[in-house]
């Protein structure tokens, strides 16, 4: 089995979002998520992002599925309509699985959302968690869980402040 990734951006209580959606607007954010998750060292490679119903709800129709990756959409509506290029799975093990079953894929990311992410980060599949710390408490009604003692900080970037409010990367490793 391959390890996988989460991907997520938090604020200081651990805020994800609310009502389905970001409380904040980061382009540069959203440059270093496309980059993370698009990025293969393989031509004829490409990634997965695995995400819930709401959080594949939550992007605008214009960026589904996101491009340059393999969507894996994790619902247990087995009727629910997607794209032909987007996959359904019933469960976190099952997209896993499908993503697993398919050699062109080189590496999945869990990119949301919290039901998700509780259910991913005590997978032992996961390897990393590549979080963005948003600096400030916004106003969020779902919450990243708390990072298991067993995964340690390998990485934190410098404050960028070029967007809105100021945030910084950093990569755990189990």
């Amino acid at each position: 089995m391959k390890t996988f990734a989460i991907v997520a951006a938090v604020d200081d209580a651990g805020g994800l979002g609310r009502d389905g959606d970001l409380v904040w607007h980061l382009p540069g954010d959203l440059r270093y998520f496309r980059e993370v998750t698009s990025r293969t060292n393989g031509a004829l490679t490409r990634n997965a992002v695995v995400m819930g119903r709401l959080t594949w709800e939550s992007i605008p129709e214009r960026f589904r599925p996101l491009a340059d990756r393999l969507n894996v959409v994790i619902t247990r509506q087995p009727d629910y309509g997607l794209p032909g290029d987007a996959l359904r799975a019933g469960s976190l093990e099952q997209a896993l699985d499908l993503v697993n079953a398919l050699e062109d894929v080189e590496s999945v990311f869990v990119v949301g959302g919290g039901q998700i992410y509780r259910e991913a980060i005590r997978h032992p599949g996961c390897g990393q968690v590549l979080l963005t710390h948003v600096q400030g408490t916004f106003d969020c009604d779902v919450f990243f869980p708390d990072l298991p003692e067993e995964f340690t900080q390998q990485s934190l970037s410098p404050v960028e402040t070029g967007d809105a409010h100021p945030y910084r990367y950093a990569r755990y490793s189990r």
